[in-house]
């Protein structure tokens, strides 16, 4: 049985799981061990502990699905910036 990820998660889904990962590494969980138990990448455990110790926590929110897709849509390619 193939597991899913957590991008089948609704966006707010996704914000929470964010916090929770990152309470539970701030309170003595390893990344490694936060990875295995919320079934992310400890990649993505390490950025998100990283952008709250630097003071930018805001970077957990949910993002608005439209502005991730005009943000793509609107970002300029290599072709263009030649």
């Amino acid at each position: 049985m193939k597991l899913k990820d957590a991008r089948y998660l609704s966006a707010e889904g996704q914000e929470a799981l964010r916090y929770r990962v990152v309470n539970a590494v701030e309170n003595g969980m390893s990344k490694s061990e936060a990875a295995r138990v919320f079934q992310v990448s400890r990649t993505a455990v390490h950025n998100w502990t990283k952008a709250v110790a630097n003071g930018n926590a805001s970077s957990l929110k949910a993002k608005s699905v439209v502005l991730v897709v005009l943000a793509h849509v609107c970002s300029p390619t290599k072709q263009q910036q030649q």
